[in-house]
């Protein structure tokens, strides 16, 4: 990447973080998970994590999001090759934070990275801070803890069928919500799907716009001649008002779900096509 497209990329991330924010409860050891689920294979393999549960925030689960995942990857770019990167959420009377600690040596370029989450942050009433002892690095998002407790998706024992071809991510996202109680089964193709679906209807069906035999819809059009009112969600890269995505949307009458996958939001929206 060139500097002015690293520039333009980081005015890009600096200009979504100073949206207007949807306040909703967020409980931060599933808002660190839904972000460690988004790395890939190589990455989630250093990563420690160390959980608290029960530690609540109120902010925008987006803005956040952004704010953790970026961090997050700055690091793993910047610390010591194959050293290990600690994720920890952690509450300290009324204030919340995850740090994020490593052995690392930061670069003049990675100052963005703390810049978006600092301004995210304190949109939020709270900070975002690094600081080193040696070559040990601890970067923290610190943010107002709530003592309102997040509402629980009720979605134990739900079947859900994931089509994406993308492997490895797939499997990562089926494993985070097989700890959130749901059965998860999932498949690579189209084809695949179809004939898993031939066997049994889900009571979810997640399937990528695009995989490479077959499109995204079609794949639900099938499973909707096997169960009309099937819950669908279309799984994309891309916003939900590009065009041909849109087009989809409206015809399959599916969900949108973005990448990488806000895992609440999943759970939220199989809770409310269970309802």
């Amino acid at each position: 990447m060139t500097g002015r497209e690293h520039d333009e990329e980081g005015a890009e991330l600096l200009e979504a973080a100073a949206l207007e924010l949807h306040i909703q409860t967020i409980a931060l050891d599933a808002l660190s998970e839904s972000v460690v689920a988004a790395l890939t294979s190589e990455q989630r393999q250093r990563i420690d994590r160390v959980h608290t549960h029960g530690i609540v925030v109120r902010g925008d689960r987006a803005r956040l999001r952004l704010a953790l995942l970026n961090l997050l990857r700055m690091v793993l770019s910047c610390s010591v090759p194959g050293s290990r990167v600690t994720v920890r959420e952690v509450q300290h009377g009324s204030r919340a934070s995850i740090t994020i600690s490593a052995a690392a040596y930061p670069r003049a370029s990675d100052r963005l990275a703390l810049e978006i989450a600092r301004k995210i942050a304190n949109a939020h009433g709270g900070t975002a801070a690094a600081a080193a002892l040696d070559e040990l690095v601890t970067w923290c998002i610190e943010l107002p803890a709530s003592s309102a407790p997040p509402r629980r998706a009720v979605v134990a024992g739900r079947t859900v069928l994931l089509v994406d071809d993308d492997r490895e991510q797939v499997n990562a996202l089926a494993e985070v919500l097989r700890s959130q109680g749901l059965s998860v089964d999932y498949v690579v193709s189209g084809r695949e799907a179809i004939d898993r679906l031939a066997q049994r209807i889900p009571d979810f069906l997640i399937v990528d716009a695009r995989l490479p035999d077959y499109d995204g819809t079609d794949v639900i059009n099938h499973a909707r001649a096997l169960k009309p009112e099937l819950p669908t969600a279309l799984l994309t890269g891309y916003p939900p008002d590009h065009p041909p995505i849109a087009r989809a949307l409206a015809t399959t009458r599916s969900a949108y779900l973005g990448k990488p996958v806000d895992v609440h939001a999943l759970l939220e929206l199989v809770a409310s096509a269970m309802r």
